[in-house]
């Protein structure tokens, strides 16, 4: 169920983008493509240790009205921080998404 009232966040999908420089060099770059309002559905962290050291893992669900083809190539920025889109599914009989991501 989407909830108009509960989209009280403002999120930011980018998409890699390519530009061919005229000496021929390629350079990618994150742009965006749509700043939709968004409820969170679930966050949470996760504490992990590693052989280099101890990290910080983050999982967020996003729930929206429906933008189309948004993929796991995308990411999301919310809060001053970025996260790699891990999965979208449709959701209202295809009214709106609810994408997860993770920090990246």
């Amino acid at each position: 169920m989407i909830k108009a009232g509960a989209m009280r966040h403002q999120i930011t999908l980018e998409r890699m983008t390519e530009t061919v420089q005229p000496s021929g060099a390629v350079s990618q770059t994150w742009a965006s493509y749509v700043t939709p309002r968004a409820e969170i559905v679930q966050q949470e962290l996760t504490d992990y240790l590693s052989g280099v050291g101890e990290g910080t893992t983050g999982t967020i669900a996003f729930r929206l009205w429906y933008v189309p083809n948004v993929s796991t190539a995308d990411r999301i920025t919310y809060n001053g921080a970025t996260y790699a889109v891990t999965g979208v599914l449709e959701i209202a009989n295809g009214r709106g998404l609810e994408i997860r991501a993770v920090t990246q």
